[in-house]
């Protein structure tokens, strides 16, 4: 190539063009960014339909339609979860491969022994790739709303009641789209690591599939510290908490003090409502505690898991560009 074409093709400051990169990422990787179009354009058309059927149920109570239209709400939320597992498929096979098949297949010589640097080579490729990604991602996630608030305002028992609960609070906010974003890092950061595209694509599966699964049964439940709730024992029964909370912890009996005390058995047998209460007064159990994330807490966290799951992708793409580099050093 010609120092003036080179010119032409990098920009004045020497830097590769967002849309020559682009040309590029198109010609090495149209299949895949074709196959995942239409990947979504069915998934987003399946979902769409399945809503529509739903919106068309007349149904005055919700567990009964479940039962009476249980494949309909069951191929429902396979679509769901079929959207939600769409992240571990773009760190298998559009991340993992990305680096691991240049080093595998010898063209890393090539590609990295231009002017590009190995690091602006993956970064570009990173970009572009993580922009094509992401935008799938927003269609896929705003057909899913879509399914997901009908599937929920029809029979929420099958998603579970509470908006806390995994499928609903995955697919009701765009969190595929971080998810995803993460997922193709992660990928990259696996195959700059083992340098071999099949191994790369299991242990990339594996390790985003389990860093998913971590963060919503063990760190998501405490992004924030829990509430806590006391609610006289009276005549009258026990009051209600705070309605519709996001996550309950907790749910016991207690002292006057508030400190979780054990429910008598012995007032299991007490039928009047006057009694019963004198019975776990008697036992030391005035009050029903309750610990629990609020309902109030969703925006902040679906903000604070998108952010957990951005510093993900800005850890993937760090240990990918470090991995690269090593290799061209090791390079003879």
């Amino acid at each position: 190539m010609s120092a003036a074409r080179h010119r032409q093709s990098t920009g004045a400051s020497g830097h590769p063009r967002l849309r020559d990169v682009g040309w590029l990422v198109w010609r090495q990787h149209r299949l895949l960014i074709v196959t995942a179009a239409v990947v979504t354009l069915v998934l987003c058309v399946l979902q769409l339909l399945v809503e529509r059927q739903l919106h068309g149920l007349n149904c005055p109570d919700s567990d009964q339609c479940a039962v009476a239209n249980g494949d309909l709400f069951t191929r429902a939320k396979w679509l769901l979860e079929a959207v939600v597992a769409t992240p571990a498929l773009v760190a298998a096979f559009v991340g993992a491969p990305l680096v691991a098949r240049e080093i595998e297949q010898g063209t890393h010589i090539v590609a990295w022994g231009q002017d590009i640097s190995p690091r602006r080579w993956l970064l570009s490729k990173l970009a572009v790739l993580g922009a094509v990604m992401a935008a799938f991602a927003a269609v896929l996630w705003a057909c899913a709303r879509r399914l997901a608030e009908a599937l929920t305002a029809t029979a929420p028992s099958t998603v579970d009641f509470s908006r806390f609960s995994r499928l609903p609070f995955e697919t009701l906010a765009p969190l595929v789209v971080s998810y995803c974003v993460a997922a193709l890092a992660l990928g990259v950061a696996v195959g700059a690591v083992v340098r071999r595209t099949l191994p790369a694509v299991a242990i990339a599966a594996a390790l985003f599939v389990g860093s998913w699964f971590a963060i919503g049964q063990f760190v998501r439940p405490h992004y924030l510290p829990a509430a806590r709730s006391l609610a006289p024992v009276s005549a009258a029964g026990v009051d209600s908490v705070e309605p519709n909370p996001l996550y309950l912890v907790n749910n016991s009996w207690a002292d006057a003090n508030g400190h979780v005390a054990s429910y008598p058995d012995g007032c299991n047998q007490v039928q009047d409502q006057v009694a019963w209460a004198a019975c776990l007064n008697s036992h030391g159990v005035s009050h029903r505690v309750s610990i629990y994330q609020p309902g109030r807490r969703e925006a902040e966290f679906e903000l604070i898991e998108a952010g957990l799951y951005g510093l993900l992708a800005a850890a993937g793409t760090a240990l990918a560009v470090a991995a690269t580099r090593n290799r061209v050093r090791r390079r003879p």
